[in-house]
C-alpha cells in the first residue's frame, strides 16, 4: 500500500511527515525524550527530520504533544515506526510519562524544500 500511494503521489521528490500524538503530563520530559531516544532512532532508519512539538491553541488539542518525522519513503517511515512501536526504549519512555497515544498521521509533504 505504502508504494501505491507513493506513484499516485508523483510529482518530483516526494516527503512525507509522520505525526504521532500522545497526551502526557510532563511536556518538557516528552520534548526531551524525543530529542534524546526517539530522534537517534528515527533518523537512523532514515528520518531526514524529527521534533517534538506541543499544540498550544487546537481546542481539545490543546497540551497535545507531537513526535514529527520527514520522510523520503513511506516504506521507510512505516517500517520505522512499527519497529519503535516494540522497541524497549521507546515503550519505557511511554510508560514512564504514562503517555496516552491519541493517533499517528501521514501526511504528503507539498511545500517543504529543505
Amino acid at each position: 500500500m505504502w508504494a501505491l500511494t507513493q506513484i499516485i503521489l508523483e510529482g518530483g521528490k516526494m516527503a512525507f511527515i509522520t505525526a504521532t500524538e500522545v497526551r502526557v503530563a510532563d511536556a518538557a520530559a516528552f520534548a526531551e525524550g524525543v530529542r534524546t531516544i526517539v530522534r537517534p532512532k528515527l533518523m537512523e532508519r532514515g528520518a531526514s527530520l524529527v521534533i517534538p512539538q506541543l499544540v498550544i491553541a487546537g481546542g481539545t488539542k490543546t497540551g497535545v504533544m507531537r513526535a514529527i518525522s520527514r520522510w523520503e519513503s513511506l516504506d521507510a517511515a512505516g517500517l520505522a515506526l512499527s519497529e519503535l512501536a516494540s522497541d524497549a526504549d521507546i515503550r519505557a519512555m511511554a510508560q514512564s510519562l504514562n503517555a496516552e497515544p491519541l493517533m499517528r498521521n501521514i501526511a504528503h509533504d507539498m511545500g517543504h524544500t529543505g
